[in-house]
């Protein structure tokens, strides 16, 4: 079974599902009778995703909680598919940024396949036997292009921009082809961001904000009743700390020289969607040409799908 798992710094996605980053462990199994989510037991631990996300980490290859995050995602698939076996050869497609990709592809790969050559595990109290047949890796973002199949015909020359919970990353297209000479990651993600408008709002309101505070407030531009009062202030504050923050990673491109005027910029990612109207802001101000985006917070996942079927039909032709 083919099975895409996008392990982002936020959330963990397949083409499907998705669940925080997070991930609890136990000594006993800490499911009851009126409390029960997913549950892995694996050596002697039991684990299920928390409320709080793992601290960012570039090497998602020497942090085995995501090899348990992996597992947790090929089992919620396996149950979501209605699957009622136990032994499962599992084809598994990952992605990283592209900044990372050159170095860490293989070290990805090998980890999963050596942690991945025959695991038993129990999910939810049943058996489970899952066998890494292949791990293959794709530049993160890149697979996204292809859950929008005329995209790349269409936009000759395309930034592709996804912005996830603590990384920007970007990849310049030309003619559907990656450019691995403009290619790169920069830290400021929307978590970085979260912290920094957070922080702002305690020391000026004493208000405690928490990320979906934070991502409501965007959406829906009000707060509670009783914090009326300030909520102008707090809404002002928020719009121009975010477009602040945007404008420190446009900054950077004019930096190294890359004229974002020139391109189509393709917007992936949840974050993407969160920043999207100060995005379409710094269109308005004319620092970016066209904008494109992918709504799809799935699309890094469906993308690797996508890609991974394409080349093994074309095989089988051969």
């Amino acid at each position: 079974m083919i099975v895409s798992v996008d392990l982002g710094n936020k959330n963990i996605k397949t083409p499907e599902l998705l669940f925080l980053t997070g991930l609890d462990s136990n000594d006993s199994n800490p499911s009851t009778t009126f409390f029960r989510n997913d549950c892995i037991q694996y050596e002697g631990k039991y684990y299920t995703v928390g409320s709080h996300r793992i601290e960012y980490t570039r090497y998602k290859h020497t942090d085995d909680r995501f090899f348990i995050l992996t597992l947790m995602a090929i089992a919620k698939e396996i149950k979501r598919r209605g699957l009622k076996g136990d032994n499962y050869e599992v084809e598994l497609l990952l992605s990283l940024p592209p900044a990372h990709y050159r170095t860490q592809h293989e070290n990805l790969k090998n980890y999963m396949m050596m942690k991945g050559q025959h695991v038993n595990f129990m999910f939810n109290d049943n058996p489970m036997s899952v066998t890494f047949k292949d791990v293959i890796v794709f530049i993160q973002g890149h697979a996204a292009l292809y859950t929008r199949s005329n995209l790349t015909k269409e936009e000759p020359l395309i930034m592709l921009h996804d912005i996830g919970g603590f990384t920007w990353d970007y990849l310049s297209v030309r003619n559907g082809n990656p450019e691995k000479d403009i290619m790169d990651t920069r830290e400021l993600g929307i978590i970085p961001f979260y912290n920094e408008f957070s922080n702002y709002i305690v020391s000026e309101y004493d208000l405690h904000l928490r990320e979906d505070d934070i991502d409501n407030l965007i959406k829906n531009r009000t707060l509670p009743s009783n914090l009326a009062a300030i909520q102008t202030k707090v809404l002002d504050t928020l719009d121009t700390m975010a477009l602040q923050y945007l404008k420190r990673g446009i900054k950077t491109f004019i930096e190294d020289k890359i004229d974002l005027k020139m391109y189509t910029s393709v917007f992936v990612g949840g974050a993407s969607l969160i920043f999207k109207p100060y995005i379409l802001q710094l269109q308005e101000e004319g620092l970016l040409g066209k904008v494109i985006f992918i709504e799809d917070v799935h699309a890094n996942a469906k993308g690797a799908q996508i890609l991974y079927k394409s080349a093994k039909s074309l095989m089988n032709k051969q």
